[in-house]
């Protein structure tokens, strides 16, 4: 019966080759649709009020497929294909479950980084699931190679003409009614997106595009034009009386940004109970410190794209549907930043981050924005661990507090967390924090936000940690906190009582008195870092400029468009045409590591040094060495050495990629 139901769509593919492609294509975008929305009646819907863009996504979907018109293997061609959209449809549905946005195909430039991390998010019996599915389907794709027929003869170029025409003048006549413009639909968000004109259109918008879109007026003249404005503000400014002016006291304070991921005080959540305040630390600082709604551009991942939009001042709207600047112009060249514009204040600045320095490309970006310094996981000693494998906060303190004493002028530390990241397990059930009650969330597990909160709970006591360290401090300090996006626990809009999955929380504390008229503002995250300095009388950089004039608002960012194409994509006519952000000499790690001494023992070899962490590693004239860490200042190795052997410590991660290397040492 297989056979014969096989012979017959073969039959129809060679007799009614592109009514059998359309249907197909209509079938496949109901199924990918429906992976993505998760319920018919979603589906439906998206159907019946918007079927102009489901026609849309179905004809994007033949044109894949009419290639397949000149194949010999036609019918092999069609399932290869149909794979690949039955393949992305189901990818889409599996990241959305985890991270609460959608696949892109910027994601497949990320498929390192989330091979890195799939052991946190996939159970070991999923995994084998999906390494014997993966095998399955290699020897499957083999086995219809060879077994599916051949057609008897290509098709003429007139016949095929005339196949092909109809369809790609529907998808034009589609694209010219239906499509949304590229800004529109970056704009929109990647969810919203997704939702409101589907997979296909989507996907392949974000494999297509990159980068920021030249502004039709962008030219000398119009930069020029906004440096003027910003130039002429600035001088009436520092024209005021000295009364109205803001007070520099506290211009040269040290400047601390974290950022916390997955933060959210979880009372915003409609129908979650809680017996106490899982962040009691952070809803005080509310009480008496400035702070507000932040609105951030993802939700449930992407960390980096509001890293990125807080350093830099920039929208990641303003890229491609589902950029990360990170990894595309961000690894190539430098950019204005906040940290660019302290150092010309004097200030020193440092990166931390207790995960892998690699991860997002960060041991490369943070060198083209400016740091001086970057701490990331492997650099880290008394690293405790989440059930589920992050890192825990509270090692950040201790640097943070180095970093800050290792300096005689002020510091710039921008700090990311990471133990509130997903997957948040539902099969966990020994926390402090009980979960009474979830009313109207049926989709989300009471295991599951009862882990989450616990590490809610934890984060916010390195944050107490961290304040009173601070407080004791004889230099002025200044704090920023705010959550990088929503926790990715399948919550809507519906769920929130800010009505909205795209805010998050900040508050700006500090041990001296802040020059603010307003408790109380909401901000886009890229209007964070202009918004504190302001408060710190520090107007250094062209955006920051830009956000503290009145030349911008939040519904109006030509401006910011026409900037950053200028710095990142254009001509760089704001810094003179010159390439203004050099890349730094970034310094990894906060000590020195090196190697003392080595001796052989009955059971290989031992060797002594200082600053040794958990991810050093042995290399033996350049060659990777298995090794044992046994504390900060001792290694081991199984291999025997002998006199004049040259070994050296690189310090790697996961991903094997070595960050840096001691000096070489000799065996004497």
């Amino acid at each position: 019966m297989i056979k014969k139901f096989f012979i017959k769509l073969h039959t129809s593919l060679d007799k009614h080759p592109a009514a059998f492609m359309i249907v197909l294509s209509l079938m496949l975008n109901c199924f990918i649709e429906l992976m993505g929305r998760r319920s018919v009646v979603s589906l439906a819907v998206h159907i019946a009020t918007r079927p102009h863009i489901f026609l849309l996504n179905t004809s994007i979907i033949t044109c894949t497929f009419l290639l397949a018109i000149f194949a010999v293997r036609r019918a092999f061609a069609v399932l290869l294909i149909s794979s690949f959209w039955i393949i992305c449809g189901i990818i889409n549905f599996a990241v959305i479950t985890f991270r609460a946005s959608p696949f892109t195909a910027r994601d497949l430039f990320l498929l390192g980084y989330g091979l890195r991390i799939a052991d946190v998010y996939v159970p070991p019996l999923l995994m084998a699931v999906i390494i014997v599915a993966l095998i399955a389907l290699t020897a499957g794709t083999i086995i219809a190679f060879i077994k599916l027929p051949k057609i008897r003869s290509r098709p003429k170029l007139t016949r095929a003409i005339c196949i092909i025409l109809p369809v790609v003048a529907l998808l034009a006549l589609l694209a010219s009614v239906a499509a949304p413009g590229s800004k529109d639909i970056v704009t929109n968000g990647v969810i919203d997106a997704y939702n409101d004109y589907g997979f296909a259109y989507c996907f392949t918008s974000s494999l297509l595009s990159s980068g920021i879109d030249k502004p039709d007026n962008y030219s000398m003249e119009t930069v020029s034009e906004i440096l003027a404005a910003l130039d002429n503000e600035s001088q009436q400014i520092a024209q005021e009386p000295a009364s109205e002016q803001p007070q520099a006291e506290s211009s040269y304070s040290n400047i601390i940004f974290v950022q916390l991921e997955s933060f959210i005080d979880p009372a915003i959540v409609e129908g979650l109970f809680l017996p106490d305040d899982p962040i009691p630390t952070f809803t005080n600082l509310k009480e008496f410190c400035p702070h507000g709604y932040l609105n951030v551009p993802v939700v449930g991942g992407g960390t980096a794209n509001v890293e990125f939009e807080v350093i830099t001042g920039l929208s990641s709207r303003l890229f491609a549907l589902g950029e990360c600047p990170y990894d595309s112009i961000l690894r190539k060249r430098g950019c204005e930043s906040i940290a660019y514009n302290l150092k010309d204040l004097g200030y020193t600045a440092t990166a931390i981050h207790n995960h892998n320095g690699t991860f997002y490309s960060r041991n490369i970006v943070y060198s083209n924005l400016g740091f001086d310094r970057f701490i990331p996981l492997e650099y880290m000693s008394d690293v405790s661990y989440t059930p589920v494998g992050w890192a825990k906060d509270s090692v950040l303190t201790d640097y943070i507090e180095r970093c800050l004493e290792a300096t005689d002028g002020p510091d710039f530390v921008f700090a990311v967390t990471v133990q509130g990241h997903g997957r948040y397990p539902n099969d966990f059930d020994d926390y402090a924090t009980d979960v009474p009650a979830i009313l109207g969330l049926d989709n989300i597990s009471p295991g599951a936000v009862e882990y989450y909160v616990s590490q809610l709970n934890e984060t916010d006591s390195f944050i107490g940690e961290l304040i009173d360290f601070l407080e004791d401090s004889d230099e002025d300090m200044t704090l920023v906190l705010y959550g990088d996006h929503l926790p990715a626990l399948s919550l809507s809009d519906d769920n929130l009582t800010t009505g909205s999955i795209y805010q998050t929380e900040y508050v700006i504390w500090s041990n001296f008195d802040l020059d603010t008229d307003t408790d109380t503002e909401n901000l886009y995250s890229y209007e964070l870092t202009a918004y504190v300095l302001d408060m710190l009388d520090i107007d250094s950089g062209i955006i920051t400029k830009l956000h503290q004039s009145d030349a911008i608002s939040s519904d109006d960012v030509s401006l910011l468009t026409t900037l950053g194409y200028d710095m990142l994509y254009g001509e760089n006519y704001a810094n003179g045409g010159d390439d203004a952000y050099i890349p730094t000499e970034l310094e990894l790690g906060l000590d020195r590591i090196a190697i003392k001494d080595a001796y052989v023992d009955d059971d290989g070899t031992y060797i002594e040094g200082e600053n040794f962490t958990a991810y050093s590693v042995v290399f033996l004239s350049g060659q990777r060495i298995e090794t044992e860490y046994v504390d900060d200042g001792l290694l081991h190795i199984q291999n025997t050495l002998s006199e004049g052997d040259v070994i050296t410590v690189g310090q790697s991660g996961p991903d094997r990629v070595v960050l840096s290397y001691t000096d070489e040492y000799v065996i004497p």
